[in-house]
């Protein structure tokens, strides 16, 4: 259950084939780091944001709340004491 009153951080997820054996070099993940990340301040703008992307009018979008870091087993949110550790 998503808290309306809570800030999300969220990513715009655009679904393609992965490169050989799902293997995605640095140079890779970096474009696709400015290409797609959008940071919104609820679930709603990241939906507003994503209605506005091409890849939407040919393939599947996502935009769901995200974590920044999997660390001592579980995903950690932006600000969390692990996550900074």
């Amino acid at each position: 259950m998503i808290r309306r009153e809570t800030t999300l951080q969220c990513s715009l997820l655009v679904l393609s084939q992965e490169a050989g054996d799902a293997q995605v070099d640095e140079a890779a993940m970096e474009w696709g780091r400015k290409a797609f990340d959008a940071y919104a301040k609820s679930l709603d703008a990241a939906i507003g944001w994503a209605r506005q992307c091409p890849a939407a009018l040919y393939g599947a979008v996502e935009s769901r709340p995200s974590a920044v870091i999997f660390r001592d087993g579980q995903w950690q949110t932006p600000g969390s004491d692990t996550a900074q550790a």
